[in-house]
């Protein structure tokens, strides 16, 4: 919690680094959070609360970190899908993306803008789906007080995964 909390309070220490094609770009912390702020109050807009399940592409870029961290900020629960796997049709990997938010049920699809404008129509009709630079540009605005993190889950080349829920004191047993 104490890295949550370093994020979250505005520290001037820490950049992020982000190579932008042909120099470094370099982001103090602060001005992330600040931008993950935004992106919370957008992502509370479009439903996201504690708890919620979202689906994300996650790549390395800085819209995604600071994505990643609006999505805990709001209380979303992350759920990594896969990228696209070399030699995979662009019509494969929709189907894949369908049947594993059909199993997650998230609120929310997120991923660069250009994955999300490639997804097919099956799944976007079905489930919101919006850009990291665009869910930047529509909260940049906005304020926002977050939630406390409802969980985490790490990324995994193939199957998506929900964070634990929080454990709960076991029922009595039944009386004899």
């Amino acid at each position: 919690m104490d890295f949550f909390s370093a994020l979250t309070n505005g520290s001037s220490r820490g950049v992020l680094h982000a190579w932008s094609g042909d120099a470094f770009d370099h982001t103090p912390w602060r001005d992330v959070v600040r931008d993950a702020h935004g992106m919370a109050a957008r992502l509370r807009a479009l439903g996201v609360r504690p708890g919620t399940r979202v689906a994300c592409i996650l790549t390395n870029t800085p819209d995604t970190v600071r994505g990643l961290l609006a999505t805990w900020l709001a209380g979303g629960v992350v759920a990594s899908l896969p990228l696209p796997t070399r030699g995979q049709s662009q019509e494969a990997y929709g189907d894949q993306l369908v049947a594993l938010t059909a199993r997650l049920d998230p609120v929310l699809l997120l991923a660069d803008d250009w994955i999300a404008a490639t997804l097919p129509a099956e799944l976007t009709a079905s489930l919101p789906v919006a850009g990291w630079t665009a869910l930047r540009a529509a909260g940049a605005s906005a304020s926002f007080t977050p939630s406390p993190p409802a969980g985490t889950t790490w990324p995994s080349s193939s199957t998506p995964r929900a964070a634990p829920a929080p454990p709960r004191a076991a029922p009595s047993p039944p009386a004899p």
